[in-house]
């Protein structure tokens, strides 16, 4: 019933942020919920035509967007690989694609896996791109990281956002 509770606040909000003391309850709850979540953001059942952001994402709705963002207050690791095809669904102009981005930077190196797993096997020079910055943010002391980001580099056009791979090269420090 907690759950129920928390996960009916969260698909009723129609504002880009939960009260304070809404977000307690769901820290209390955090066992219980991350699953709950991790669900709301990946099916599509709970999007709204009402999305929020100006891109075509399949997902939307300031439902999906809290779920993403908590995910991330939460540390749920568990979540990266969601967090990931979040961001490789959606669109940069999305408001749920930065809170994907922000909430794998939150969860941390818990988080690297997930990101270098779509560096190794995703296919989307885009996603690639604006993964760069989380790369390069939760990566740093990680050999690969340099390499993943040359060939994203490579990968990209200018269009394809290759300045965002650029301040990713350019954050993580490396000589090269």
């Amino acid at each position: 019933p907690a759950v129920t509770a928390l996960l009916d606040v969260l698909m009723e909000q129609d504002q880009d942020h939960l009260p304070p003391g809404q977000r307690r309850r769901f820290v209390h709850q955090r066992t219980a919920i991350v699953p709950y979540l991790i669900r709301t953001v990946e099916e599509d059942q709970y999007a709204s035509a009402d999305s929020p952001g100006e891109g075509q994402a399949p997902i939307g709705g300031w439902g999906p967007i809290l779920a993403v963002r908590m995910l991330g207050e939460l540390r749920a690791a568990q979540a990266a690989d969601a967090l990931v095809r979040v961001v490789a669904s959606s669109s940069p102009e999305d408001v749920i694609h930065d809170a994907a981005l922000f909430s794998l930077m939150a969860i941390g190196s818990q988080a690297l896996p997930a990101v270098h797993a779509y560096f190794r096997y995703g296919s989307q020079v885009e996603t690639r791109a604006s993964l760069a910055e989380v790369l390069a943010y939760l990566g740093r002391k990680n050999t690969n990281t340099f390499d993943f980001l040359r060939q994203a580099w490579e990968a990209a056009g200018w269009k394809g956002n290759r300045r965002m791979v650029a301040l990713a090269l350019g954050d993580l420090g490396d000589r090269r």
